[in-house]
Parts: structure tokens; C-alpha cells; sequence
């Protein structure tokens, strides 16, 4: 027997009690989920905004100019900076869990 297989040979399967934090918690599952909803939400109303803006019939509310730039312009890129404020916001609730 070689020195890697005996230390496999002895290590001891791992026990799991009743105790353990990796237990399902239904309550934590349901308030993650409830958060994610909520910003899933968020992301697809900018993005349903942005996106409504850009057809032939909202054009002229699309260029419409703030700062030498038109609004269809400023709703697109809210799409992806709501994208990664989302995103960020989920895994900061995921990684203190």
C-alpha cells in the first residue's frame, strides 16, 4: 500500500448531524428569493422603459436631448448600469449568508 492510498484508507467518511448549518431553512430561502423577485423586477422595468422608448412611436420622447444627448440614449444605458447594480446587490445578499 503506498503512503497516498493509506492516508485515503484512513481518513474517516464525514458524519453529518441533525445540527449542522447546511440544513435547509426555508425561511432564509424564502426572504432570498423574495429580494431577488423584487430585483428581478426592477431590472425589467428599466429594461421594458428602455426598450418602449426606443420604438417608432415614443421617438420623439426619445430624442428628446438633456446634456446634448437624447433620452433613449440615457435609457439605454440604464439598462446595463441597473444590470450590475442588480447583480452586485444579489451576490452581496449571497455572500453574507
Amino acid at each position: 500500500m503506498t503512503v497516498y492510498k493509506h492516508a485515503e484508507a484512513s481518513k474517516e467518511a464525514p458524519s453529518y448531524s441533525p445540527t449542522d448549518s447546511a440544513l435547509y431553512d426555508g425561511a432564509e430561502i424564502n426572504r432570498k428569493l423574495g429580494s431577488a423577485i423584487k430585483l428581478l423586477a426592477i431590472f425589467c422595468i428599466a429594461y421594458f422603459v428602455a426598450a418602449m422608448i426606443a420604438t417608432p412611436e415614443l421617438r420623439h420622447v426619445a430624442q428628446i436631448e438633456i446634456l446634448g444627448l437624447p433620452v433613449g440614449f440615457y435609457t439605454g444605458i440604464l439598462v446595463f448600469v441597473v444590470g450590475v447594480v442588480v447583480t452586485r446587490m444579489c451576490l452581496n445578499q449571497h455572500e453574507k449568508s
